[in-house]
C-alpha cells in the first residue's frame, strides 16, 4: 500500500508577493518551520513523535497566522504610502496656523466654526494615521520575534526527542516554551 503524503497547509504562502519588511520575517518562519520538519522526521514512531507531530500542527498555524497578518499589513502599508503622515502632520499644522490668523484678526463665528472644523478634521486624519503607522511598527517587531520563538520551540523540540517519554518532567522548558509560542500566535491573531 503507498501512503500519500498529506498536502503542505503553508503551500500557500508566498513571502515574494510583500514587501521586505513584511517577507523577511515571514521567510524566517518558513525556515524555522522546515527545520522543525526536519527534526520530526528524524524522529522514529511513539509518543514522542506522536507529541511532535502535535507541536508541528501548532507550528503550522503560527506561520499561517503570521502569513495571513503580514498580507494585511501589507495591504495597509500600501494603502497608507498614498497617504503620508509627514503631509498630513503639515496639512494639520497649516489647519491650526489658519485658525490661529483667524482668530487674531477677530473672524466672524461663522468663519471660526469653519476653521475650527478643518483643525478637527486634520487631526483626525493625523492620529488615524499615526496610530496605524504605531500598529504596523509593533507588528513589524511582533513577526520579528516569531521566527526566534520558533526557534526556540525548535530546540526544545530536539530536547525532548532524548527525553524517554513527553511527560518526563524534566521537559517543563519544552511546555514553556510551547506555551511562549502559543502566546505569540494567539498575539497575531
Amino acid at each position: 500500500m503507498f501512503r500519500r503524503s498529506r498536502p503542505d497547509p503553508l503551500e500557500q504562502i508566498r513571502p515574494d508577493a510583500l514587501g521586505a519588511r513584511w517577507a523577511i520575517p515571514l521567510r524566517a518562519a518558513l525556515v524555522s518551520r522546515q527545520r522543525f520538519g526536519q527534526l520530526v522526521t528524524g524522529v522514529g514512531p511513539g509518543p514522542v513523535r506522536t507529541h511532535l507531530d502535535e507541536l508541528s500542527a501548532e507550528v503550522d498555524a503560527a506561520v499561517l497566522a503570521a502569513w495571513e497578518r503580514a498580507q494585511q499589513a501589507d495591504r495597509v502599508e500600501a494603502t497608507l504610502t498614498g497617504l503620508d503622515l509627514t503631509t498630513a502632520s503639515d496639512r494639520l499644522k497649516a489647519a491650526r496656523r489658519t485658525h490661529g490668523e483667524l482668530v487674531g484678526r477677530g473672524a466672524t463665528d461663522a468663519d471660526l466654526a469653519a476653521s475650527s472644523a478643518a483643525v478637527g478634521q486634520e487631526a483626525e486624519r493625523f492620529a488615524t494615521l499615526n496610530r496605524l503607522v504605531n500598529e504596523l511598527d509593533d507588528l513589524s517587531d511582533r513577526l520579528g520575534r516569531l521566527a526566534a520563538d520558533l526557534d526556540a520551540t525548535i530546540a526544545a523540540a530536539a530536547e525532548l526527542t532524548l527525553a524517554q517519554s513527553p511527560s518526563d518532567p524534566s521537559l517543563a522548558p519544552v511546555a514553556a516554551r510551547v506555551s511562549a509560542l502559543r502566546a505569540a500566535f494567539d498575539e497575531l491573531g
